[in-house]
């Protein structure tokens, strides 16, 4: 059946993952508290670290034949290097398209060309592998992301680094793109350089589909189901994957239906605008954080998501110097996510399930995406969702179609807001709001649709002192995926005026 054939509800959920391949300890431990809730969590493993391991196999195998999603970490937890099979034809190897060259034990990968137009060029002296930048301090600003690499077009070649300190001015000691130290340039004056980030090294089309048909083949020696998912390493070497890349090679080539990349990660909501057919390769994580932060901030985050048709990620390498409490109290804390969620039915699912709702099934288009002024999952005394402001919550059964809930306000001002809000339709939609108050007060909603840089405003009147429902339509606009809604009370005669339930869905 054709999953776009399924109509969903727009309701945001979770995901739970871990990466990398940690001590079977615990992942037994991890695996037990999802037991008793009957949730399913994802790992991302590197399939040429467990080559010989029967113990860590069957683990994996267990984890698999529970209906845990083992994901593709790449080979080596590296997208530019494979491990070299054992008692492979090295020559062969070094012959293949993708491959730059070959040791003993490793196959290192191709990268593309740099365009360097759109780059900042600066200028260097290079002797032997150490670089001194002309310009004092230039090369003092080096990180994980955003300047990991250089290029220098003389050479036309791309060089990773190790730093150290002169006089508060730093050098570069040189190393080959797959960090190996070997790079000796000679002397070279005054030549220009480009600084790059791990996004800005492309690996060919031929690497990556090494990288694909190496772990395929890994997984299948080791008698695991074969990934669908594959996650980008953050430590990998100095390329970071982009969703088409991914796209291009493991999807449209091997099969797989999920990835996580950092340049352009989706935003994982319902209606995602996605003309290239990539969003499902963009599933980064980070959104909650059951490995470092408490109960409550986890919850918090989860409910506003979800109150926002989002799906939430969360991030764990179970790194214990990371938990505030340790690793029996990092497992208490998933338990209390998990016993949440099955108690306010809170969809947990894996991300190639997630894939499949989000980007692979038509939502229902009757639902009204604006959060209910009455839910508020994790208990805080706010709405999910909503940013209140100079309002004040008022529950309540004598509001129509309100569900027990309005707000009310007696000054001009922001009542509140609503960021982020997804599940939109494109094109027309009706926006309704329920108001109370003295005739001649007034309120504006103000829609941000911030991926496409537009705006619109509907302004609504107090006809009467009856809680009356008022209705203007508003465009969504091709391109946005997320809106920012902000209620205003623009003037009030000095006594009370109440919002209650507000709608935002398409045209019938």
């Amino acid at each position: 059946m054709d999953s776009r054939n399924v109509r969903t509800d727009k309701r945001g959920g979770i995901c739970f993952r871990v990466d990398d391949n940690k001590p079977i300890r615990q992942w037994v431990e991890f695996a037990e508290v999802f037991d008793r809730y009957g949730f399913k969590f994802c790992a991302a493993l590197c399939p040429g670290r467990m080559a010989g391991d029967e113990d860590y196999t069957s683990l994996v195998r267990s984890l698999q034949d529970r209906g845990h999603e083992i994901m593709d970490h790449t080979p080596l937890h590296s997208v530019d290097k494979l491990p070299l099979p054992q008692g492979a034809d090295a020559d062969a190897w070094r012959a293949m398209p993708g491959v730059d060259h070959v040791d003993a034990t490793r196959v290192y990968l191709t990268y593309a060309p740099i365009h360097a137009a759109s780059l900042t060029e600066y200028r260097a002296d290079v002797s032997g592998n150490l670089m001194t930048a002309r310009t004092p301090q230039d090369l003092n600003d080096a990180n994980q992301t955003r300047f990991i690499a250089v290029y220098l077009p003389q050479t036309g070649s791309v060089f990773r680094f190790r730093q150290i300190e002169r006089s508060g001015d730093v050098v570069l000691a040189l190393r080959s793109f797959w960090d190996e130290d070997n790079v000796d340039l000679g002397e070279l004056r005054d030549v220009a350089y480009h600084k790059l980030s791990k996004a800005d090294v492309r690996m060919t089309l031929d690497a990556r589909r090494l990288l694909a048909e190496s772990s395929l083949k890994l997984f299948e020696n080791l008698g695991l189901d074969r990934p669908l998912t594959w996650i980008q390493p953050g430590s990998g070497g100095c390329s970071d994957f982009w969703r088409g890349d991914v796209k291009s090679c493991f999807g449209d080539l091997y099969g797989y239906v999920a990835a996580a990349t950092y340049p352009d990660r989706s935003l994982k909501c319902f209606n995602e605008d996605d003309p290239g057919g990539d969003k499902c390769f963009g599933m980064q994580w980070g959104d909650f954080n059951d490995e470092a932060r408490d109960l409550d901030w986890n919850l918090k985050r989860i409910a506003d998501g979800i109150a926002g048709h989002r799906v939430l990620i969360g991030h764990s390498h179970f790194w214990e110097h990371v938990m505030p409490d340790d690793w029996e109290g990092y497992l208490e804390r998933v338990d209390g996510i998990l016993a949440w969620c099955k108690a306010n039915r809170v969809p947990v699912r894996t991300y190639s399930k997630w894939a499949e709702v989000l980007y692979r099934s038509t939502p229902d288009p009757n639902v009204n995406v604006i959060p209910e002024l009455n839910v508020d999952l994790n208990g805080d005394g706010v709405p999910d969702g909503y940013d209140i402001r100079s309002a004040e919550l008022v529950q309540s059964s004598g509001v129509p179609d309100a569900n027990g809930a309005f707000l009310s306000v007696q000054n001009a001002g922001t009542i509140c807001k609503v960021d982020r809000l997804g599940g939109l339709e494109k094109g027309a939609n009706t926006f309704s709001v329920w108001i109370s108050g003295q005739p001649g007060d007034s309120i504006e909603a103000t829609f941000g649709f911030f991926e496409v840089e537009t705006t619109e405003t509907l302004a609504f009147s107090v006809k009467n002192p009856e809680w009356t429902e008022q209705r203007a339509t508003v465009g969504i606009p091709d391109g946005a995926s997320q809106v920012n809604i902000s209620i205003e009370c623009t003037h009030t005669g000095g006594g009370i005026l109440k919002i209650g339930r507000m709608r935002l869905k398409a045209h019938c």
